[in-house]
């Protein structure tokens, strides 16, 4: 401790897994004089792990894609950072997270690297955000590759949806990972495709978020 600000040096976040120890690390400083909180952590995680600190932050349209991981059998190195400022209770978290293996929608992959920001601030009467999802670089187990980029906001009473991705898999494949479920093309249709998409629809739709 100095002055106006608290540090808080090698943070240690572990969990009591069997056969393994997964723990982040990192610091955290809360600045009094400038109404700021910021923290820095880094290491290995598992998916069951990162998953209740979204949950906390109580923005449920975070999770299903998140949740679109499945299988993956290792632990993942993974980076989070927090700035909030106390004067009017804004939130920024980034989340950055390298999967190896396992699936995404149920679309085997072979790695993907991609982060996660999220702001969270409060304007009048509204709790509003802004979620990017991306950039996202994802590698099939044949090579062929997936990068987008999702962006979901929140404001005025309305989420708008923003998704625009390039990709050689098969489109079947594209689709299943943007979300949309069945055959809706054979897989048999291949190469390179790109999309840009947006959707607006009222925040009751989405619990109010």
């Amino acid at each position: 401790a100095g002055g106006a600000r608290l540090t808080f040096d090698n943070i240690v976040l572990d969990w009591p897994d069997k056969g393994e120890k997964l723990f982040l690390d990192g610091f955290c400083f809360i600045d009094l004089r400038d109404q700021q909180v910021y923290g820095e952590v880094r290491g290995l995680a598992k998916q069951p792990h990162i998953r209740p600190l979204l949950e906390t932050l109580d923005v449920p349209v975070a999770l299903p894609y998140f949740d679109g991981f499945t299988d993956v059998p290792e632990p993942v190195p993974s980076w989070c950072g927090w700035d909030v400022n106390l004067t009017n209770n804004d939130l920024d978290l980034r989340l950055d997270l390298k999967p190896v293996l396992g699936r995404y929608n149920g679309v085997r992959m072979a790695s993907a690297k991609g982060k996660i920001h999220l702001h969270i601030y409060t304007r009048g009467d509204w709790l509003n955000y802004r979620q990017t999802i991306g950039p996202i670089s994802a590698t099939d187990p044949e090579g062929r590759t997936l990068d987008g980029t999702v962006v979901v906001t929140g404001t005025n009473g309305y989420n708008v949806v923003d998704i625009e991705a390039a990709s050689t898999l098969p489109v079947a494949d594209v689709l299943r990972i943007a979300g949309f479920a069945g055959e809706y093309v054979s897989r048999d249709v291949v190469g390179e495709s790109k999309c840009r998409l947006q959707f607006r629809f009222p925040r009751s739709m989405t619990n109010n978020y």
